[in-house]
C-alpha cells in the first residue's frame, strides 16, 4: 500500500528570490518514469551560483507532470489548480485499488 505522500513545502531563497519546493516520498513505490504533458510556450533558466558550467538554460515547462507506474497501472499527475499545486491518481484497469 502506498503511504500518504510525505510532503512539506520548504521555503527557499536565492539572492532575494523566494520560492517553494515540494518534496514527495512514496514508500514502496516502483521506480517511475517522469514525463511532462501540455508543454507551455515559455521556458525557464536556472543561473545558480557563479560557475556557468552549472547553469541550465531553456528548460521546458509543462502544465502537467506525470509519474508513470508509481504502482502497477497507477500514475500520479501533478498540476496547478486555482488553489495551488494539486495531484490526481490515474487508475488503470490492471491496478489494485488497495495499493493506493
Amino acid at each position: 500500500m502506498l503511504q500518504p505522500p510525505s510532503v512539506g513545502p520548504s521555503e527557499v531563497s536565492i539572492k532575494g528570490l523566494t520560492g517553494c519546493i515540494f518534496k514527495y516520498t512514496f514508500e514502496g513505490s516502483n521506480p517511475v518514469e517522469i514525463r511532462g504533458e501540455d508543454e507551455l510556450p515559455h521556458y525557464t533558466n536556472y543561473f545558480i551560483g557563479n560557475d556557468p558550467s552549472g547553469w541550465v538554460t531553456n528548460v521546458k515547462c509543462y502544465g502537467r507532470v506525470v509519474y508513470e507506474n508509481l504502482r502497477e497501472d497507477i500514475d500520479m499527475v501533478f498540476y496547478f489548480g486555482e488553489e495551488g499545486p494539486k495531484y490526481d491518481m490515474s487508475i488503470g484497469t490492471k491496478a489494485c485499488v488497495d495499493d493506493i
